[in-house]
């Protein structure tokens, strides 16, 4: 080894069940130099520090300390070989005080039993040095999260270690603190120590490093000084693309207010005294101020995890009262807490049951829970907001700290909150997930133009439908067909419409759509008609089928079977009835395959008689249906200028679509009855939802 390097890990590979977190990466810090550790979440940095601090066991390369060799079994021995590190998740007895934490492991004793008085001055003597501001005697319970930080980085400098690995130190610090610890650092750096420092904060990084080595996906990517590299090349390391922007623009509209939070008080002093304000329908409102100015408790208080005094909430013009987070959910509340370690991740379950936790109830099948539906909804939040694990079977607390946090926030989007209360939502996010976070805020502050949002650099046609009776643009039609497999069809300008699975997350352009025909939505008076109905025994059907198929045969879904296998593998469903409900599943994903082709070639003819085909197998083949459902589809085809019409989102609890020339739209909702237009919003957002994140992925495989 060269003289020239304190710490040197070459050639270090590191695998988990299904992944492999480190491949042949290396690290080489110089003595008296601060060297920074960047990558997105998931890239590596925190595993190949855990296997130096003997957490893990590599399974290939070699450690050197001072050029010998070595290789710890357990932390203790890392930290009596002068190793230290400060973790991105605080370990800490919140119950026992500040300088016993400072001392586990090695508490000073006299006479046989601990010295409280030389564990108080040894605290003091090190808060001192690191000017913290903090009483040795303080239980941590009692202490900020940036407290407790301060803390742990005191302790891990009291080791008098020759390296000090510091994994996002600064993650709930104020500026101030920051420069307090810079300031340590530097003494630290003269004095010879190797640092090293994990952190997404740019501007820090550039500011404290000597050196930059950067991973991306579980490989070395680069090593320089940090002298030679800006925020634009250390993001392009780190992503493998150029980021334009770190922020998306801010482009809500808040509309009428639907939150008034009138004169809080906490009951608990010192807590929120007398805080008032009012929150607005797609309004992002940032709460401001330094650590200790009762932010976090301001939203702990509105969701019910900590008791008020005094004061109240009005939403909607009802006053709302928030006792539990239980109830807060109830009433429309989420909230991402600060720190995820403690309060937001069940470490021991997997990521599954940490998405499903919140909605439960959404997933029942009497008196058990759906697997299946929980498997789809998270399977929909691990492709939407990318988090980066092997299975849905993974345990949580065996992702990086960004990963977990996209799963967190994930679990709070299936709650459909009407209030999302965000605490650091980027606390320990990279530098691009950071800005997909941004960017999910801003789409569900604009939910009612969601589609057109995170869309709108144009390479989505945008889209049209008629809604109360009138044209509107930025808007989104559904097709839903399929059981465990959902598509959508789009009506767009200028000849374009967009066919969506929404299962894959997978869109394709179909061009050729005539100008002329716009789809139209009727919704029926009896929202419920069709929820209350047989539909959901129909699709409790299929998902029996489906396992009786799976058991013999290896398909995912009904909804990738050809028409052609059907008669073989029909002998797997043991049940006739069983058989029918699959044969209508392949023959209606036939049917939107066949849409799409017409489509393309502008057949709005062939178009009308698939959506006439469409409902009449719903009815007969499927036997779901609703009286007045069946109406008004007969009634909109009566119309001269109706091509076609069909039941589809059955889910919703009744609504039907028509095909209908552009300049005949007045006329044809006249006919119909105006009734029918109303509330047809929340049909078109259905699949709106399914499209937040992944953008530029999903148009790579279009």
């Amino acid at each position: 080894m060269s003289e020239q390097y304190l710490l040197e890990m070459v050639g270090i590979s590191k695998s988990f069940p299904g992944v492999k977190a480190l491949d042949n990466v290396q690290l080489k810090v110089r003595p008296g130099t601060v060297h920074s550790l960047m990558g997105e979440n998931g890239a590596g940095k925190s595993t190949l520090m855990k296997c130096l601090f003997g957490i893990y066991l590599e399974d290939e390369g070699e450690i050197r300390l001072n050029g010998e060799k070595v290789h710890f079994h357990n932390p203790k021995e890392a930290l009596e070989n002068g190793v230290s590190m400060v973790h991105q998740e605080l370990n800490q007895v919140l119950k026992r005080s500040v300088a016993e934490n400072m001392m586990l492991g090695r508490f000073p004793t006299r006479m046989g039993f601990v010295d409280h008085k030389a564990m108080h001055d040894f605290t003091q003597k090190i808060f001192d040095d690191l000017k913290i501001k903090i009483d040795p005697r303080t239980r941590m319970e009692k202490l900020s999260v940036s407290q407790r930080q301060m803390v742990e980085i005191a302790k891990a400098v009291s080791y008098d270690a020759k390296v000090l690995i510091l994994d996002e130190p600064t993650s709930s610090l104020t500026e101030q603190e920051v420069s307090v610890l810079f300031g340590i650092l530097n003494l630290l750096r003269d004095r010879g120590m190797g640092i090293v420092y994990i952190s997404h904060k740019m501007e820090e990084i550039l500011a404290i490093s000597d050196d930059i080595t950067v991973f991306r996906d579980g490989k070395w990517i680069v090593t320089e000084p940090a002298e030679n590299l800006t925020n634009a090349k250390i993001i392009r390391y780190m992503v493998g693309r150029e980021l334009t922007s770190r922020f998306p623009p801010k482009v809500s509209e808040p509309h009428e207010v639907i939150l008034d939070v009138q004169n809080l008080t906490g009951k608990f002093q010192p807590t929120i005294q007398d805080v008032t304000f009012n929150l607005r329908k797609g309004e992002i409102l940032g709460i401001a101020g330094l650590v200790g100015a009762q932010r976090t408790e301001l939203l702990e208080h509105m969701f019910g995890s900590a008791t008020l005094e005094s004061g109240k909430m009005v939403m909607h013009g009802k006053e709302i009262t928030n006792h539990s987070p239980t109830e807060a959910i109830k009433n429309g509340f989420s909230f991402l807490t600060e720190e995820r370690r403690a309060t937001g991740i069940f470490p021991v379950l997997d990521i599954r049951a940490n998405t499903v936790i919140a909605s439960l109830d959404r997933y029942k099948k009497g008196p058990l829970l759906s697997d299946s539906m929980m498997g789809d909804r998270t399977k929909w939040v691990i492709d939407s907001m990318r988090v980066k694990t092997p299975s849905q079977r993974t345990l949580i607390k065996s992702l990086s700290g960004g990963n977990q946090q996209k799963v967190i926030i994930g679990r709070w989007m299936l709650t459909d909150p009407e209030v999302l209360l965000l605490d650091e939502p980027t606390r320990g996010v990279d530098v691009g997930a950071k800005y997909e976070i941004y960017q999910l805020i801003m789409d569900l502050a604009k939910r009612d133009k969601v589609f057109n949002q995170i869309y709108n650099d144009g390479k989505i046609p945008r889209l049209e439908l008629v809604r109360f009776g009138q044209l509107c643009e930025n808007e989104f039609i559904g097709v839903r067909s399929g059981i465990m497999d959902q598509f959508a069809i789009g009506m767009g300008k200028k000849d374009h419409a967009i066919h969506l699975n929404t299962d894959t997350l997978e869109y394709r352009y179909v061009r050729g759509v005539l100008p002329g025909h716009v789809f139209v939505i009727m919704n029926t008076a009896k929202r419920r008609e069709l929820k209350d109905s047989k539909y959901n025994v129909r699709r409790e059907e299929c998902e029996r089928a489906l396992a009786q198929l799976q058991e013999k045969q290896a398909i995912r879904t009904l909804s990738e079977i050809k028409p052609q296998e059907l008669d073989t593998l029909m002998p797997s469903v043991s049940d006739p009835v069983l058989q029918k409900r699959v044969r209508h599943v392949v023959t209606e994903n036939v049917r939107v395959q066949e849409m799409m082709q017409a489509m393309e070639t502008g057949d709005t003819e062939k178009m009308g008689r698939i959506l006439n085909e469409g409902h009449a197998s719903l009815r007969d083949d499927y036997e779901v249906t609703g009286p007045e459902l069946d109406a008004i589809t007969k009634r909109a085809r009566e119309h001269p200028n109706c091509v076609g019409a069909r039941m589809t989102g059955a889910g919703f609890g009744g609504c039907a679509i028509a095909l209908v020339e552009k300049e005949a739209v007045d006329s044809f909702t006249s006919f119909v009855g105006e009734q029918y237009f109303k509330d047809t919003g929340l049909v078109a957002g259905f699949f709106v939802s399914e499209l937040a994140g992944g953008t530029e992925e999903r148009e790579e495989r279009a």
